[in-house]
């Protein structure tokens, strides 16, 4: 067997061991969740209901309520928070998305339920919520407080809920720094052509052509838009690295193998047989041994006797 030969059949197993398969769609994944999560939590205020447990959430001018900071919601969860918005407002709530355990047999296993007040004693603003609704109406309090209570059970999981909240008053408008909706809602300014509708009848968007004058720089959209090809990119470039970081180890295990190899078979003087393993490598006057392929390990030792076929002395008729 050649060097070539027997450094091929070495390497050929060894790298599939050596080497750890690199999965390039996870890690673009998880940059992109990471970057885009934290951009877009940045925009507007958002709030985890689990993570607030018990507390009164001030509103500000307005955010986003989510079940939780995970893509699904934990089970066994019983939890209460409050909205409160300034004595003199009130609050818009609107559901962006609602996905939770269906019911089963009329009740529902997970559920969600907003109040018109600061306590879950307070009259119900919505009826107990679960399944998964594509929309809902808007609700507005009749005071400065929403209080909303999420109930799990122990089985069974779901992406949760996503409700825009903002604060508003009613025209007309209490302050030069508050936008008058056409519905006769009162927002703050600073939430005018964000994309969102904060309004509940999108006339805060109605006319973006041009950003509002108290607003400087880049919109929202071209915020993101930015923020998205500068994900993408290094994502493309950590990919790259990990890439050539792959290649250059499987270069160097190659090599360490090979050269390995390389000096076994120069140490071993039954490296280099001949192509046809039953030539006769060693004969005498009396007797002739073969050397059978059989004998020959992967690095070319014999391993135990060699096998021999003596050859008897031709017998003559006298």
């Amino acid at each position: 067997m050649s060097e070539i030969n027997m450094a091929s059949l070495v390497t050929k197993n060894a790298l599939r061991s050596v080497m750890s398969p690199i999965e390039p769609l996870s890690v673009l994944l998880a940059i992109t969740l990471l970057l885009t999560s934290s951009g877009f939590s940045a925009g507007i205020k958002v709030v985890y209901l689990t993570s607030h447990c018990g507390s009164v959430i001030p509103t500000g001018v307005g955010g986003l309520l989510e079940a939780e900071s995970g893509l699904k919601y934990k089970n066994n969860i019983d939890c209460t928070v409050t909205l409160s918005a300034l004595p003199t407002h009130r609050i818009l709530v609107q559901f962006q998305r609602f996905t939770l355990e269906s019911g089963v047999n009329g009740k529902c296993p997970d559920s969600l339920r907003l109040f018109d007040g600061n306590t879950v004693d307070d009259p119900a603003l919505t009826a107990e919520l679960c399944g998964r609704f594509t929309q809902l109406p808007d609700y507005v309090s009749s005071g400065s407080n929403i209080t909303a209570r999420f109930k799990t059970d122990d089985g069974g999981q779901s992406m949760g809920f996503g409700i825009y909240f903002t604060q508003i008053s009613d025209a007309p408008c209490l302050s030069d720094g508050e936008f008058e909706c056409n519905n006769s809602f009162c927002i703050d300014r600073s939430l005018v052509c964000n994309t969102i509708n904060m309004c509940g009848d999108w006339s805060d968007e109605g006319n973006c052509t041009a950003p509002p004058p108290e607003v400087q720089g880049l919109s929202l959209a071209a915020i993101v838009g930015i923020g998205v090809a500068i994900i993408f990119v290094i994502a493309m470039v950590v990919l790259l690295i990990l890439r050539i970081i792959q290649y250059q180890r499987q270069r160097l295990t190659l090599k360490r193998l090979v050269d390995q190899v390389d000096k076994d078979v120069k140490k071993n003087p039954y490296a280099r047989l001949p192509a046809d393993a039953s030539e006769v490598i060693d004969q005498d006057e009396d007797e002739s041994y073969v050397l059978k392929t059989d004998d020959i390990g992967l690095s070319g030792k014999v391993f135990g006797r060699k096998r021999s076929s003596k050859v008897a002395p031709a017998q003559y008729d006298s």
